[in-house]
């Protein structure tokens, strides 16, 4: 009789250590590194903002779906309505934090501002450049200045909207604790 073939297993293939990046963003004084290029990148097709869909933050989801519903179809759009939102974050996170002498600054400023107030272990540096990168993709888009590419533009926005999201449902209950205990000891 003859003996059953056994099949090889197949051979793992060896993944290297990521390379450190050069590439920084420097805010509040730190420096950290981006993502690197070996990192699994975010597909476009994974994004969805139903963890938005609740009470607290139905204003968001609302002008976030909007945004990406003009994805695929108006780009130009796309950027100018995640920038609506963007701003909609930012002046949501101007009243958690109580920051009054905000109201008179533009959206740069205000940006700047919270990075300057948040506390760092709550947030990675990163989301403010992504606050800014949806600022300033959006502007051109509202004001015609084609400074942007449509397509990466709305990529950019899109992916950039992600991670601001995902940090924001985690930063507000964070941040309220922090608060609360702050009262504690006062």
């Amino acid at each position: 009789a003859s003996k059953p073939k056994v099949q090889a297993k197949p051979v793992a293939k060896q993944i290297k250590p990521a390379a450190k990046t050069a590439q920084t963003v420097k805010t509040n004084g730190n420096f950290r590194p981006r993502r690197p290029k070996e990192a699994p990148k975010l597909h476009l097709s994974d994004i969805d903002f139903k963890y938005l869909n609740i009470p607290e933050f139905a204003d968001i989801y609302a002008l976030v779906t909007k945004a990406q519903s003009y994805f695929e179809t108006d780009k130009e759009t796309c950027c100018a309505k995640f920038r609506i939102a963007n701003e909609a974050i930012i002046a949501r996170l101007i009243e958690t934090l109580q920051l009054k002498e905000a109201a008179d600054k533009n959206t740069f400023e205000q940006i700047n501002m919270l990075s300057e107030k948040i506390p760092a272990d709550m947030v990675n540096s990163n989301i403010f450049s992504e606050m800014h990168n949806i600022r300033m993709i959006g502007n051109s888009f509202v004001h015609n200045d084609d400074k942007y590419d449509a397509t990466k533009g709305a990529k950019t926005c899109l992916i950039a909207m992600e991670k601001i999201c995902q940090w924001l449902v985690e930063f507000e209950p964070k941040y309220k604790s922090y608060q609360r205990a702050k009262a504690a000891t006062s």
